[in-house]
């Protein structure tokens, strides 16, 4: 009886690959198991171990291959259309934000004029208080805004990619939490792995930083510690990829200062008590790109003023 099940559940999943083949269209895990709950013992984990399994025997790619993704998570904010074969994603700046569409790499086209910067956030609740905001006011920055909602999905990161490489020229801010969680999110989109597979040249970490803080710190834990100890290691190991060098730098820095003071900084502890202040600093810091393209100082106006010993070299 329990090899009957199992064997009508790959049955099941063969046929949902197959009729999503067919259609020329795109579907998700989850998609597949809400398609008969019951087929898969209520389980998504049960699925999942099925789809996986069934792609591995038939050495196959989910995503390139089969066109199954992850359910998507990652959202993006602003004015932006892209083609996928006949298939139009389209969002801007008017309306709410919009979920990152699925997509195939090798046939998508970004068809709208580059923004003057792209904004990577960390935190979903500072994505929306930001895109709240950029809503309200009647002359809207020129902006595009992304978040991952934490670490992002494989979907979000090859989406950014795709916009990276259609917009070599367009600055891309990431901005994290300034401790070893939240460099490794940034090293996510930068590199794509802990492996340093590929890298996106015009993303840079544009903040938070450790100095721009007058309180509000937080306590690093003896476990941060020793992540930070096997991230820094990693650093070392990727330092010859002179492409990579200053911001590679950057992440070392702000490492080390961390574990000097044992102390880090959460996004949205700017400025404790001030719920604006996030977005003026993320806001503040874009400023500084699209004025000043070729300023390669990342502190806020106020903070470069209480920095004098950190130079602001230019190009």
């Amino acid at each position: 009886m329990y090899d009957a099940r199992k064997f009508a559940a790959y049955l099941k999943v063969i046929k949902a690959m197959i009729d999503n083949l067919q259609s020329a269209r795109f579907t998700s895990k989850r998609d597949i198991y809400y398609k008969d709950v019951s087929t898969y013992k209520k389980s998504q984990r049960y699925c999942d171990t099925i789809i996986d399994s069934i792609a591995t025997s038939l050495g196959m790619c989910l995503e390139v291959d089969l066109r199954i993704f992850p359910s998507r998570k990652g959202l993006i904010y602003g004015s932006l259309k892209t083609h996928t074969g006949d298939q139009v994603f389209e969002c801007n700046s008017t309306k709410v934000p919009c979920l990152i569409p699925n997509f195939d790499s090798e046939r998508s086209t970004v068809m709208s004029a580059a923004p003057k910067v792209v904004i990577l956030v960390e935190k979903d609740a500072v994505f929306s208080t930001l895109c709240d905001h950029l809503r309200t006011i009647s002359n809207p920055k020129d902006l595009l805004v992304i978040t991952g909602k934490g670490n992002p999905d494989i979907l979000t990161k090859k989406f950014v990619e795709l916009l990276s490489k259609s917009w070599p020229t367009t600055p891309f801010l990431g901005f994290v939490d300034s401790d070893v969680f939240g460099l490794s999110i940034f090293r996510a989109y930068k590199f794509g792995s802990q492996y340093h597979t590929k890298s996106l040249r015009n993303l840079t970490l544009a903040g938070v930083f450790l100095h721009e803080y007058s309180q509000g710190h937080l306590d690093i834990t003896a476990y941060e510690i020793h992540l930070a100890q096997n991230f820094l290691l990693y650093i070392q190991k990727n330092q010859s990829d002179k492409q990579s060098f200053e911001e590679l730098a950057k992440w070392q820095r702000e490492l080390c200062r961390s574990m000097t003071l044992y102390k880090k900084s959460e996004m949205n502890l700017v400025d404790p008590g001030d719920s604006k202040s996030a977005i003026d600093y993320i806001l503040s810091k874009a400023d500084v790109w699209i004025n000043q393209p070729g300023l390669k100082n990342y502190a806020t106006p106020r903070a470069r003023t209480n920095s004098a010993d950190e130079p602001i070299p230019r190009e």
